[in-house]
């Protein structure tokens, strides 16, 4: 019986919110048809999309394997949405053949922090709202505001 070796995929990659010098812990989830699997790497984005920063590459075996590991987001790097990555490697040399598996998560700077209190203490919901738009787009603005 002859065996036709496949590539791996990866199936899932996930990423809690954080803050910057904080903590998030990253999983990631890959397959191979031929139980070869041998790592799979893990890549982030900053919110310039500056380049894809290898963080981790961790040893994986078998026919499917999801592991996780805690990023610590550098104080130094810019605040913003980053976008996880993985990458699938099997023993044969095959990397993924859908290395598109990406997730993102929102980085808050260190003195990031959303005023909700502003009905309390007598300022009006467009005083609220316009503050929102000056720092976000009209749509996260307006899911945003709390009346």
């Amino acid at each position: 019986h002859l065996s036709v070796q496949q590539a791996p995929l990866t199936v899932l990659v996930s990423a809690s919110n954080t803050q910057l010098g904080q903590t998030t812990t990253l999983t990631g989830t890959a397959t191979d048809p031929n139980g070869n699997l041998q790592a799979i790497y893990f890549y982030v984005n900053d919110p310039s999309s500056s380049g894809w920063v290898n963080v981790a590459i961790l040893p994986v075996s078998g026919f499917s394997a999801t592991v996780s590991f805690p990023w610590t987001v550098p104080l130094q790097n810019p605040f913003g949405t980053y976008t996880a990555h993985i990458r699938a490697l099997d023993s044969s040399g095959a990397w993924d053949s859908n290395g598109n598996v990406t997730a993102n998560l929102v980085v808050a700077g260190s003195g990031s922090f959303l005023q909700v209190s502003e009905m309390a203490m007598g300022v009006a919901a467009p005083m609220c709202q316009a503050w929102l738009h000056l720092r976000h787009s009209p749509a996260v603005a307006d899911r945003l505001t709390v009346c």
